[in-house]
């Protein structure tokens, strides 16, 4: 029976041509696509097909070995629903490696730093983001390493080289195997905030002095 009626419809077009170039042309050939099973559950199927020709009278015909992704699928949505809801939150969310690369970085982090995601991923947060303030981040460090968590106000830098202030949250993320694996960071601008409050002390400074 043919198995193109099992093929999802948004696939069949490419898996007729997987079909076509292995039997017609002899290339190898691999596809991603979605199957709708006999009892109507949705199946996604990774494929690898090689051509298998006879010498006699060179025709091919196509020897698939199929292996189920369904999961895997699933779960790159599941991520892909996650970095969404992450994109959208207001604070900057950075995921950092434990050699302090960049793993994530999402849209508000592109927003308050300047730097786009595929500028910054697998470069040294450190780097990018501190200079005065660097010794102060080996300290949060090795605090998140001990304890698994920090809160404070850090100092940082933007594309620009402009100084930015932010409420930061590290959490400790580990591994399977509870080994530290990342470190996930979300970032509040105060900048705005930090310069209020030191206009307002300076007035009351102003005001006492006046006072005496």
């Amino acid at each position: 029976k043919s198995v193109y009626g099992l093929v999802a419809k948004e696939y069949r077009e490419q898996f007729q041509a997987l079909n076509e170039n292995v039997c017609n042309l002899g290339e190898k050939g691999t596809l991603e696509f979605e199957l709708i099973s006999c009892k109507g559950r949705s199946v996604w199927l990774e494929t690898h097909a090689v051509p298998l020709c006879s010498p006699l009278t060179k025709e091919c015909v196509q020897l698939a070995i199929t292996r189920d992704i369904t999961s895997r699928k699933r779960s790159e949505q599941q991520i892909r629903e996650q970095a969404a809801l992450l994109d959208i939150a207001t604070d900057a969310i950075v995921v950092r490696s434990m050699d302090s690369k960049i793993i994530f970085w999402n849209k508000s982090a592109e927003r308050l730093y300047g730097w786009l995601n595929e500028e910054v991923i697998d470069r040294n947060i450190d780097r990018l983001l501190y200079n005065e303030s660097f010794a102060q981040v080996q300290e949060v460090l090795e605090i998140v390493i001990a304890t698994g968590e920090w809160q404070g106000k850090l100092n940082q830098v933007d594309i620009n080289n402009k100084q930015i202030v932010v409420e930061s949250r590290w959490t400790l993320v580990r591994d399977e195997q509870q080994q530290p694996k990342s470190i996930l960071t979300v970032n509040t601008d105060i900048t705005e905030r930090v310069k209020l409050e030191t206009q307002f002390l300076r007035a009351q400074r102003m005001e006492s002095i006046g006072t005496l």
